[in-house]
């Protein structure tokens, strides 16, 4: 479960069970995510576990000036020469890869309209 997790899939409780052929289980996932949570303090990673609407997954907190350095290295991937949009999309997609949705937020909006040769652009959310 971790290592999926540390690759980016979110978890649920169905899907672990279809997975484990483990449908009457809930107790024993419940016991492994307080095994991840553990090992996640006890090691000193830095990755939170946090239940979403589409299941769980690992995230990064970041301090604002961390988001703004990541924002910041964005803009430099929007407006680079050469960089195709799917390419552009790609590395987007990465950048934000691990944020809390709360962080991953913030950064789309700050990067969805971002000044190109003099001119605004719009960038699409979908790659």
């Amino acid at each position: 479960m971790l290592a999926r997790l540390l690759a980016g899939e979110r978890l649920t409780f169905a899907a672990w069970s279809q997975r484990y052929e483990m449908p009457g289980a809930r107790r024993t996932f419940q016991r492994d995510v307080a095994a991840i949570r553990q090992a996640l303090a006890d090691q000193a990673l830095p990755y939170q576990l946090q239940a979403t609407t589409a299941g769980l997954c690992l995230v990064r907190p970041l301090s604002a000036a961390a988001l703004a350095d990541l924002a910041a290295l964005g803009q430099l991937i929007v407006t680079a020469p050469g960089v195709t949009p799917l390419g552009r999309q790609r590395l987007l997609r990465e950048l934000a890869l691990g944020l809390s949705p709360q962080d991953a937020a913030v950064l789309t909006r700050q990067l969805l309209t971002v000044k190109y040769g003099g001119h605004r652009t719009q960038v699409s959310e979908e790659g």
